[in-house]
């Protein structure tokens, strides 16, 4: 991995509140959150720039963070879709607000689909299971599990996105990332970030 030199007064951070709410981010926005967290843009879960040299930032420990990339037209969006912001379809909402508002195709669109708790981790009860569609939930040994992924993923095709990557890792299997479902309430947090660089 390519290591990188950002200056995280350039960064842009959010007040995650599993909701489906996405802002278009400006250099009017930059900084926001960087040392503070009260400063930080509120109730939201979703961004969006065309931009260069805003860092947009995602935190997750077992949520999933979703990169979004135009790369011809150099727009990008960065989404935590945790199971509420899943439910609430947050990601296709960026695309949507991304097509509305920067005329984006989806045939150019690339979506990456990063790290997060596995569909064989992920239990949950009866009552979430009926907030989800049944083919995103399986029993097994008497528990059931949710595929937030699945749900993301099926998102993405019906809105004729093709080109998508799933980046295969559990955050509750593999150690080198934090988790909520592991260390609970006094859990780590990664951070995911974004950029549209400068070319020189």
């Amino acid at each position: 991995m390519e290591k990188q030199n950002l200056n995280i007064s350039k960064a842009v951070f959010q007040d995650q509140q599993h909701t489906n709410n996405v802002k278009i981010i400006t250099q009017d926005h930059i900084g926001k959150g960087s040392k503070y967290k009260k400063n930080a843009i509120q109730n939201n879960d979703g961004m969006i720039t065309n931009e260069n040299n805003i860092i947009l930032t995602v935190a997750a420990a077992d949520c999933t963070p979703v990169y979004i990339i135009e790369p011809n037209r150099k727009i990008i969006a960065l989404v935590h879709s945790g199971r509420e912001g899943t439910r609430k379809k947050i990601t296709t909402k960026a695309i949507l607000m991304m097509q509305k508002y920067f005329k984006t195709k989806s045939k150019n669109l690339i979506v990456i689909i990063g790290p997060a708790i596995c569909k064989n981790c992920y239990k949950i009860n009866d009552q979430i299971a009926e907030q989800f569609e049944k083919r995103h939930c399986f029993s097994q040994k008497s528990h059931i599990f949710l595929d937030i992924k699945a749900h993301i993923i099926d998102e993405l095709l019906k809105l004729k996105i093709k080109k998508i990557e799933e980046i295969n890792l559990c955050t509750f299997e593999d150690k080198q990332f934090y988790s909520f479902r592991n260390e609970g309430i006094l859990h780590g947090t990664g951070i995911g970030f974004m950029t549209i660089k400068k070319e020189n």
